[in-house]
């Protein structure tokens, strides 16, 4: 019989480390006077899969777009461009698109100094602007829906950097755009997805979770058993993911 591919389980995201990686940055959005942001994060993948469906959570109504690409955060200049992981990008007179514009020069320049990269710099995946639903004929009534980024498979090398980026700026989808007012809300920024191994025999941890892939977690992101990582176990081969 043709042997049945195993597949694991991916969930990360952006963190400051405070709640390791849900709703733990608090950013303040005012209808009257917007304030648009970066955060971002970078990672090293602990296995070779192939990813091959990932998608996003995250509070839409607060964000513009959310970044994976396979480039580490010195290949995209990010500390020098923005000063760390959070920038308040009205604050330094940018917006989200002036500062995707610097990012993606960056990434340009690293693809060109790309001579023997096993996995080069891309933009890997973006976040699905079609992800509105409009409820009645109310112009206010839209809703965030689920609504999977259409990402080509990404086969990521064990070791290699990633940078998970997220923008932020009211959409006028949201109800807060709709009626003007204040608020501090606490966000997310969530990559979830399914991986294979790059062949059917190939084993794989059943899952990849933030602290073993975001730079800052509770656990080096290359821990193995034989390191005595925290997340050791998720290698054992009797583990090997689901089958499906």
């Amino acid at each position: 019989a043709k042997p049945r591919r195993m597949v694991g389980k991916l969930l990360t995201g952006i963190s400051t480390g405070t709640f390791k990686p849900h709703d733990d940055y608090l950013l303040h959005f005012d209808a009257a006077r917007p304030s648009e942001y970066l955060y971002w994060q970078e990672g090293r993948w602990p296995a070779n899969v192939s990813l091959v469906h990932l998608y996003w959570h995250t509070h839409h109504a607060y964000v513009d777009d959310l970044w994976a690409v396979s480039a580490g955060a010195a290949s995209l200049q990010l500390r020098r461009l923005f000063g760390g992981m959070f920038s308040n990008l009205t604050a330094k007179g940018l917006d989200v698109h002036s500062a995707q514009r610097l990012i993606l020069a960056q990434l340009s320049r690293a693809q060109s100094e790309c001579v023997a990269c096993a996995s080069p710099p891309l933009l890997r995946c973006s976040l699905d602007p079609d992800r509105w639903e409009v409820e009645g004929d109310a112009a206010r009534s839209h809703y965030s829906r689920y609504r999977a980024p259409h990402c080509p498979v990404w086969d990521v090398v064990e070791g290699e950097p990633f940078t998970l980026l997220a923008f932020h700026k009211l959409q006028p989808q949201g109800a807060l755009q709709a009626r003007g007012v204040s608020q501090h809300y606490w966000m997310h920024s969530g990559l979830y997805g399914l991986y294979v191994g790059k062949d059917a025999a190939q084993p794989i941890p059943h899952g990849m979770y933030y602290e073993d892939l975001m730079l800052g977690g509770s656990s080096h992101p290359l821990d193995k058993p034989e390191r005595g990582g925290k997340q050791a176990g998720w290698w054992k081969p009797t583990w090997g993911g689901k089958h499906y």
